[in-house]
């Protein structure tokens, strides 16, 4: 049963992903400040809810999966190439920072 429901979880994980990654698609006409603001707020959302003891390696791995859609997206708004990848690294640390991943809720307490 166990084994079932790990395999739910990444399903809709994977789904989420490809939900994720269509809407930033769908929002990269958008100013970067506009898409960035809406991302962490699903961003926050996600890790309120994933957020528990011993998953933050998951969801890490989430937001660099979005930080790679972005860069991914950014870079098709024009013929020219928008960002390299230390460039975009920049941005996001500096000018409009991405929530990072925290654990919000321990189940050891």
């Amino acid at each position: 049963m166990a084994f079932l429901f790990i395999n739910c979880l990444t399903f809709f994980r994977i789904i989420f992903s490809c939900k994720l990654y269509r809407l930033i698609g769908s929002m990269r006409t958008l100013r970067v400040k506009e898409i960035i603001s809406k991302l962490n707020e699903i961003l926050t959302g996600y890790f309120h809810y994933y957020g528990i003891t011993d998953n933050s390696e998951r969801i890490t791995a989430f937001r660099y999966n979005v930080m790679k859609s972005l860069f991914y997206w950014l870079n098709r708004r024009s013929q020219k190439k928008s960002y390299n990848w230390v460039e975009f690294l920049n941005m996001i640390d500096n000018s409009y920072p991405l929530v990072r991943a925290r654990i919000y809720v321990s189940i050891y307490d």
